[in-house]
């Protein structure tokens, strides 16, 4: 296999990214590689369109993240890190990492995920260190070796020892050259395995400052202010194979390690069909049941509500209205839909009780008894 990247931000990073799919397949495809990854700031927004892109391509598409990790000790300290999938299970729970994320730490477009919360997914990740910009990396520039080699320890235990990997990069950042020296004798002394990257922004080198004034208008700075932070470098477009072998050919290790990992990450997204969300009802218990139940007990009480003469007896339903219900939830289970209008039914009451303000809804589904029964 030629080399892969694995360290690839779309126009799908709000702050940082210029790489449109269709031109990065494109160029993919061009270069001879057999793989590729994405791995934007904070979200998995392309996630899916990607994947369909890269299989369409003859591409196999690697899917991560980089996020902002904030040490288990709340001091404030934050580092990037960059998380591949290496199976079906550690895209399930990047999915889910990022959502909790989101909901408790989150802002617009950033978030910082605490290191702990890795926990409960790393066997289905592969990490890499995120460079000058990771923990790792920022303690050994300032010096601090020893709070380097506990940070590496720390991430071992998360990711094992054949699963985290050193990441050095040459792109032209005033600090490449110090870190990649600091980085080799730190994983030589330490036993840990270094793979080289190349964090691509923007396919072609001549995009550089289309990509800095998208940086600026993320950033609300100015292009010629000579005091805001350089965080970017001029080489960060995507490379060949021949180049980065050429650039890299003093970390010959690096660069097998960038394409044994491209062979260790496999996931595969079904998307044929229709996949429906499980209702999470009691253990046990069946969803059909369930639907038919609270379909009735629900038909009642809005006839009740709505009936001119008070309200039925107990818990009476009139024969065209059962014949009515009956028909729509036998069409329901066939098409395997219980799930879906339980869950639905869900979040429009949840919605209610907080007076958020919910739609009438359109088409038969909407238009049902049952919906009409189940507060939908």
């Amino acid at each position: 296999m030629s080399f892969v990247h694995l360290q690839v931000h779309s126009e799908y990073s709000i702050s940082d990214g210029l790489v449109r799919l269709p031109q990065l397949m494109s160029t993919v495809v061009e270069n001879h590689m057999e793989a590729v990854a994405i791995t934007d700031d904070s979200n998995l927004y392309a996630a899916v369109k990607f994947y369909k892109a890269a299989v369409k391509a003859g591409i196999k598409p690697i899917i991560g993240v980089e996020l902002t990790i904030d040490t288990d000790e709340g001091d404030g300290a934050a580092g990037q890190l960059t998380l591949l999938c290496r199976n079906n299970m550690g895209y399930q729970f990047l999915c889910e990492l990022l959502t909790r994320a989101y909901l408790e730490r989150g802002t617009l477009h950033k978030i910082r995920v605490p290191r702990q919360h890795l926990a409960d997914g790393a066997a289905g990740l592969i990490a890499l260190s995120g460079g000058i910009e990771g923990e790792i990396g920022r303690l050994l520039l300032n010096g601090h070796d020893h709070g380097a080699a506990v940070c590496l320890e720390q991430y071992r235990e998360l990711f094992s020892d054949d699963n985290f990997f050193l990441e050095v990069s040459r792109v032209g950042r005033p600090e490449d050259e110090r870190h990649l020296e600091l980085a080799l004798a730190f994983a030589g002394t330490h036993s840990t395995p270094v793979v080289t990257t190349n964090p691509v922004r923007f396919l072609s080198a001549d995009e550089f400052d289309a990509h800095e004034i998208r940086v600026c208008i993320h950033e609300g700075s100015r292009l010629g202010d000579a005091r805001r932070p350089r965080r970017f470098g001029h080489e960060q477009w995507l490379r060949s194979t021949s180049q980065m072998t050429r650039l890299f050919s003093d970390v010959p290790d690096g660069l097998e390690n960038a394409v044994q990992i491209a062979r260790r990450c496999n996931v595969v997204l079904d998307l044929q069909g229709t996949h429906m969300p499980a209702f999470k009802g009691a253990e046990g218990e069946d969803t059909g049941l369930r639907l038919k139940k609270d379909s009735r007990v629900g038909l009642v009480s809005r006839l009740q509500k709505e009936a001119s003469t008070g309200g039925l007896v107990h818990d009476e339903i009139p024969p065209n209205y059962l014949e009515r219900l009956n028909s729509e939830i036998e069409t329901i289970l066939s098409m395997g839909f219980s799930d879906y209008f339980l869950v639905v039914a869900e979040f429009i009451h949840w919605a209610r009780e907080r007076k958020i303000p919910v739609g009438p809804g359109r088409g038969s589904g909407a238009g049902s008894l049952v919906a009409w029964a189940l507060g939908i």
